[in-house]
């Protein structure tokens, strides 16, 4: 039996110096379409677990 560990992606966002305030929430929405499991740690930085997601 081969059990598969956790996969997890680390995102870094380059964004423009005076982002739009709505910016990270709209990033956070459209990772959520890939995986349920998205924490954002700052403005410009989300983890993903993909585990469940990956076929």
């Amino acid at each position: 039996m081969i059990t598969m560990g956790h996969q997890i992606l680390r995102l870094r966002f380059g964004l423009p110096a005076a982002p739009d305030s709505k910016l990270p929430e709209r990033l956070r929405r459209l990772l959520e379409d890939i995986t349920s499991r998205v924490q954002m740690i700052e403005p410009d930085m989300a983890v993903l677990g993909l585990t469940g997601a990956l076929p």
